[in-house]
């Protein structure tokens, strides 16, 4: 070539695909890393929801958009602890959520004791248990 630039050899093209697919591996890791969590509850209190267990790992949306009635959720609570329940109704005008929890005996943030949660107490969604730690 006479303008001095490189031509497309296989190569190159094989060198730049390359990079192109690291690059955008790492992207998508990164994107990965930042947007799940894995949570483990604690394993000497009771969970307030029969579907999962005490000292079960969570896999954790800690974005998640929208939240909608039936959705597991993760919420912050006083103290700096963090407890589960399931959504019953988000109310419209605020994105407050109503929830509740199913195993009797196990105290949890369930709205018919503290009322409406506000959408800013949700630490993620909770997408699926990932079994016992260990």
């Amino acid at each position: 070539m006479t303008d001095g630039r490189q031509a497309w050899t296989p190569r190159r093209v094989a060198r730049v695909a390359r990079r192109v697919i690291l690059l955008g591996s790492l992207a998508g890791a990164l994107y990965l890393g930042l947007r799940f969590k894995v949570r483990t509850l604690p394993e000497d209190a009771c969970c307030p929801l029969l579907a999962l267990e005490p000292g079960e790992r969570l896999l954790v949306d800690v974005d998640p958009r929208p939240l909608a009635p039936g959705d597991v959720v993760l919420l912050g609570i006083e103290g700096g602890g963090r407890t589960v329940a399931r959504i019953d109704r988000v109310r419209g005008d605020d994105g407050a959520l109503w929830v509740t929890t199913d195993r009797e005996g196990c105290p949890g943030a369930a709205s018919d004791r503290l009322g409406w949660i506000p959408r800013g107490a949700v630490a993620g969604r909770v997408l699926f248990g990932l079994g016992a730690g260990g």
